[in-house]
């Protein structure tokens, strides 16, 4: 297991295109997903304070793609939590997650790397990239 701490870590505007969504949202940069497949990583600063998102794949079939919401300091201050994969059959499948501890989506993965991007919406309306990459 890795754990990431974004509050020590370089940000920058960048914008990205996930099949039809495009936004430009903030972006901490850390490192890939570890060999594992299974990473948690935490926003830093900014009104959102920590927000714990863990995401690994896993399963019967260890394929699907698991995201979980493990709550956090700012949790107060996020609306919803919506996570967008991409498959590397191109296949594309989003949810959104409630602030709430434990809240957990299921999406359908596969056995190759699939990209998966979580987005974290605020009460005053801005938006903020968790993480974006492959697992």
């Amino acid at each position: 297991m890795i754990a990431a701490m974004c509050a020590g870590c370089s940000t920058q505007n960048v914008t990205t295109k996930f099949g039809d969504f495009e936004t430009t949202l903030p972006v901490h940069n850390v490192a890939s997903a570890p060999a594992d497949g299974f990473a948690t990583l935490s926003s830093g600063s900014g009104d959102a304070g920590p927000a714990n998102v863990s995401a690994q794949k896993g399963g019967a079939d260890g394929k699907t793609i698991i995201i979980t919401y493990n709550g956090g300091g700012g949790m107060g201050n996020i609306k919803q939590i919506e996570v967008y994969t991409q498959n590397s059959d191109l296949a594309q499948y989003n949810a959104v997650l409630k602030p709430i501890p434990g809240e957990t989506v299921e999406l359908k993965g596969t056995d190759k790397p699939d990209r998966v991007m979580v987005v974290l919406r605020m009460t005053d309306g801005s938006s903020q990239r968790l993480f974006d990459r492959d697992f």
